[in-house]
């Protein structure tokens, strides 16, 4: 199992703008009915829960949201590592690093 943890900065939902060439960076899409989002970036989309990347890269948007709403052992390991490492001071990083 693989998260990947994103900056505080790229959790809220809006699309970010760089001021100087007033480009877009990156924008997210909440998938109805899940705790998902979908992040585009650089013409590539990938998942995250919270602050947690949770999916490779996908070329478009459709691929990514299904394999985001693909229930398998590893996707519930990943949910229930974000909500442990939310409500408690353990992050997933310490524990891989033993």
């Amino acid at each position: 199992m693989k998260t990947q943890e994103l900056s505080n900065t790229q959790t809220s939902a809006e699309t970010l703008t760089n001021k100087d060439s007033n480009s877009e960076i990156f924008t997210q899409e909440q998938i109805e009915d899940t705790p998902f989002t979908i992040i585009k970036h650089e013409e590539q989309y990938f998942g995250v829960l919270g602050k947690h990347k949770i999916t490779q890269l996908f070329d478009t948007k459709e691929e990514c949201e299904a394999d985001l709403k693909e229930i398998n052992w590893n996707r519930v390991m990943q949910v229930i590592w974000a909500v442990v490492e939310k409500f408690t001071k353990v992050n997933i990083n310490d524990l891989n690093d033993n």
